[in-house]
């Protein structure tokens, strides 16, 4: 969606094979072995939009802001709210019996 709406040289059939790329790429990085995509992303995003890219040379610096934009801020939410839940979900509540 990033380069979608920031190339203003693309027409809107170029948007929406951006669109369906950026998708296609989404797909991919589901059943990648490796964890989160890491280097494949990269990989097919180059592969993918560099002949959309007005010089090649910014598709490494694209690359990394496409992964900081859209993968890396659910890591860190996730690192603040998943400990969070496990502490207020798994905690051990005490039961007292009662022995007459």
């Amino acid at each position: 969606m990033f380069m979608a709406w920031f190339f203003d040289h693309l027409g809107w059939m170029d948007h929406l094979l951006v669109y369906a790329r950026q998708l296609t790429m989404w797909i991919i990085l589901l059943i990648s072995p490796t964890p989160g995509g890491s280097g494949i992303a990269e990989f097919i995003f180059s592969d993918f939009l560099g002949d959309i890219l007005p010089n090649i040379s910014w598709a490494i610096p694209l690359a990394l802001l496409w992964r900081l934009i859209s993968y890396y801020p659910y890591l860190f939410i996730g690192a603040i709210v998943l400990p969070r839940w496990i502490k207020r979900v798994f905690r051990k509540k005490m039961v007292y019996e009662r022995i007459e």
